[in-house]
């Protein structure tokens, strides 16, 4: 969508390798750098002030706070992982004031976002490794196991085959 420089965070190297293979600039593995070390490489990564926008996919309450802190004055952050009950977190909401912060919680979308979803696979599939997205296949009376296998992390996306 036109963005200068992308960022990838994770804590699986697999899943990092495969983030620069769809082109981030940038794959930093959470598991080496937290808190303030990670923000400060993002920061560092971003000239002047920070990062543009931050989009939140991991479901982990957590990866909120340091996000925030990721972003530059005017930065934008949008919260798409954290869909259950009681993600508390505890954020210095002057933080968000005196750096003029939007925030926006995603949750689901549009049909025309899937018809998009299909033409951005359509034209890209000769150009990115779209296949390797999903790395496991299971049969539908292996489907515990396959959520199992994707709730330990050992699969990015499971397919299941009827």
């Amino acid at each position: 969508r036109g963005a200068r420089l992308v960022i990838g965070l994770d804590p699986v190297a697999e899943r990092l390798a495969l983030a620069r293979r769809f082109g981030a600039d940038l794959a930093l593995d959470t598991r080496a750098l937290t808190g303030p070390d990670l923000v400060g490489r993002v920061r560092e990564a971003c000239p002047p002030g920070g990062a543009d926008a931050v989009i939140e996919v991991c479901g982990m309450p957590g990866a909120l706070v340091d996000g925030v802190q990721m972003l530059r004055t005017g930065g934008r952050y949008a919260v798409a992982g954290v869909v259950f009950p009681g993600a508390d977190i505890t954020l210095d909401a002057n933080v968000l004031v005196a750096r003029c912060l939007t925030v926006r919680g995603v949750h689901n979308y549009h049909p025309r976002h899937l018809v998009q979803a299909v033409d951005f696979v359509h034209r890209h599939r000769r150009t990115l490794p779209l296949g390797a997205l999903v790395d496991a296949r299971f049969a539908l009376a292996e489907l515990d196991t396959a959520f199992a296998r994707a709730a330990e992390r050992r699969v990015l996306r499971a397919a299941v085959v009827p």
